[in-house]
């Protein structure tokens, strides 16, 4: 499910469509919610019976920052850290090329 939820990015990413984005992200995000509990009784289960909570907490320890370090890792590949004025927006509409630019920042979220 988790795979499944990423390779929906391809193509939310070619329609342009925020509501696919969202789909998508919930898939992940229930994905990730299953592989959570799936692993819980293998932790449990992977050592003496004695120490299986200590497993698990220290297991569940990682889930936040890894969350965190996703997400900012994430946001060094995918976003450009190009913000452009008002101005500069307008002038791009008037060329036509600012739905190229945008179609170019949205497929920024495929190859992550």
């Amino acid at each position: 499910m988790f795979g499944t939820g990423t390779l929906l990015f391809w193509p939310a990413a070619v329609i342009g469509r925020y509501a696919l984005f969202l789909i998508a992200l919930f898939i992940v995000g229930c994905g990730s919610a299953i592989l959570e509990t799936a692993a819980n009784p293998f932790i449990a289960h992977f050592g003496a019976p004695d120490t299986s909570e200590r497993r698990l907490n220290f297991a569940q320890a990682f889930n936040p920052p890894g969350t965190i370090a996703g997400v900012l890792v994430g946001t060094f590949f995918i976003f450009s850290r190009v913000e452009h004025s008002a101005a500069r927006v307008a002038e791009m509409k008037t060329v036509g090329t600012y739905a190229v630019y945008l179609h170019s920042e949205l497929v920024r979220v495929v190859p992550t």
